[in-house]
């Protein structure tokens, strides 16, 4: 063998070595391509064509090149997306939505589109994007419950609010969505009957002076009319945070219940803000007489403080009930299922065991969730998707405000309840949630360190000119502000395309500029209010 054979068998086995030291890695982008990595073992020219792949691939990366390529193969050959297991588009009259799952190996965004019948042949329409995080138990418990919840409410309100039903009619619509036949004062108030005029139409109903209490407003709601709204800043753009916190593998959960002392360097209390991670930070540890509690659902209203003089329902007390109770049930039915036992549990574990110095038990999600009742819109939030609201001349209104940690309100209600604000990456409660108002997240919210209180608001469409809303979870604002969503759904819609187009447009648009999340687009079209 001369020098320059002796050379080249070198390099050849050279870049075998290489080559199969990234095979692993490679074999579902070769899968992908359809390149059998088989055919390389022996043959010089396939080792040496593949390598130069190796190569372009690497500079594809380093130019941030690569999104480009991830989102064509999620393409059919005419630019439309793929439609299998990774996107769902779905449309009821004007409004369609467009869900992709990205780039996370999981999909745990949702949405909800519906019209709910009521009395008169009317409806009332409901659209919502819900962004779980830590898994997909917390985001479809809150979809399936809480819309079934709130739909049973609405129709019951409307029905009792109608001017064309009778009192007998109304009382029957109440036995039937309640199973009994008892009614309080206040209501009988409402429907302008006596007690005597309701034994005669219900001889076997039973009236009670009050059905339930009012439901424990916190501090800051007491101080604030039910409809206000955040007084954080508007969050046009963001820094992705990464919402859930990695699985603990191999490990059941009664093995990290319990505060682990052996670890050295470990804090029991930690109240400030940090900018910087701290490696052995944990959870301040309850006290006996701490806010910590196993919570209760709150008291339901009485069915006539949901109800306004004029007939129209009061959806910012409703809705706040509806979530109140639901996360009081997720966190009960989450206690079942992962196991965990009746007193209060918490994970202690130092950092260099977990990737984060605490792990949820019960994943969480966030609720962006609207209403639409005749010409008025209301939106309740809890957590980091966003809404705007467009109207024809392209100014933009603020549906929702983001509950982040870092904002003024929030923080100083996270560090009276005992915990801190940390930047871990971004700003996170305890240095792992990224968001502060949550359904779910025990034993965060077990603490009261992040809530579920929303921000509810209420927009009248006819008179402002609303050309269409938008609805989407953080996949989206993580790479767009509110109003280059604005200008990209105005400036397509002008050239015609459909609302359906815009939307999957909007969210390769998204994947384009390297968002990580699952994305969901959700887009209304309000041109008839005009």
């Amino acid at each position: 063998m001369d020098q320059d054979e002796l050379e080249d068998q070198m390099l050849l086995t050279l870049l075998r070595e290489h080559l199969m030291s990234v095979k692993e890695s490679l074999g579902d982008l070769a899968q992908a391509l359809n390149i059998p990595l088989d055919l390389l073992d022996g043959k010089s020219e396939a080792i040496v064509v593949f390598s130069i792949l190796i190569c372009v691939l690497c500079w594809l990366v380093k130019s941030q090149s690569f999104s480009k390529i991830h989102k064509y193969l999620l393409l059919n050959a005419d630019g439309s997306l793929l439609m299998d297991s990774t996107v769902w588009e779905h449309q009821e009259r004007n409004v369609v939505v467009c869900s992709v799952q990205g780039r996370r190996p999981t999909m745990e965004d949702r949405f909800i589109l519906c019209s709910i019948p009521v009395v008169d042949g009317k409806s009332v329409k409901i659209a919502s994007v819900l962004d779980g995080h830590g898994g997909q138990f917390a985001v479809d418990y809150v979809k399936k419950h809480f819309l079934a919840n709130l739909t049973q409410k609405i129709k019951l309100l409307k029905a009792l609010a109608s001017q064309s039903l009778s009192n007998k009619e109304k009382l029957a619509c109440l036995e039937k969505s309640r199973g009994d036949k008892i009614v309080t004062k206040p209501l009988l108030k409402f429907l302008k009957l006596s007690e005597a005029d309701f034994k005669e139409l219900c001889p076997k109903g039973k009236v009670q002076l009050e059905e339930m209490a009012k439901p424990k407003l916190s501090a800051s709601a007491k101080k604030e009319p039910a409809s206000n709204v955040s007084s954080g800043p508007i969050m046009s753009s963001r820094v992705k945070a990464l919402e859930e916190v990695p699985t603990l593998k191999n490990h059941p959960i009664e093995s990290v219940l319990t505060l682990n002392t052996s670890s050295p360097g470990l804090s029991k209390k930690k109240t400030s803000s940090s900018s910087a991670c701290n490696s052995n930070a944990i959870i301040p540890k309850p006290k006996s007489n701490s806010k910590s509690n196993s919570r209760k659902p709150p008291m339901r209203r009485d069915l006539s403080e949901l109800l306004l003089p004029e007939g129209q329902i009061a959806y910012d007390l409703l809705l706040k009930e509806e979530i109140a109770h639901v996360d009081i049930q997720l966190m009960q039915e989450g206690r079942k299922r992962f196991q965990i036992g009746g007193k209060r549990t918490y994970h202690w574990m130092p950092k260099s065991t977990l990737s984060s110095e605490l792990m949820c038990v019960i994943p969480g999600t966030t609720l962006l969730f609207s209403i639409m009742d005749q010409d008025q819109l209301w939106v309740a939030n809890v957590g980091d998707s966003r809404g705007i609201l467009v109207n024809t001349k392209g100014e933009v209104t603020p549906l929702s405000y983001d509950h982040k940690p870092c904002q003024e309100k929030e923080k100083k209600r996270i560090e009276e309840n005992g915990g801190y604000v940390e930047m871990n990456g971004v700003w996170r409660v305890q240095g792992i949630l990224a968001t502060s108002r949550a359904l779910g997240d025990f034993p965060l919210k077990d603490k009261n360190l992040i809530t579920c209180e929303p921000d509810v608001m209420k927009f009248k469409l006819r008179g402002s000119n609303p050309s269409f809303a938008v609805l989407a979870s953080d996949g989206l604002w993580d790479t767009h502000t509110n109003e280059g969503v604005a200008h990209y759904v105005r400036k397509r819609l002008k050239k015609g395309r459909s609302p359906k187009d815009v939307a999957r447009s909007l969210v390769e648009d998204a994947m384009d500029k390297d968002s990580l999340d699952n994305i969901t687009v959700l887009l209304m079209d309000l041109k008839k209010y005009v």
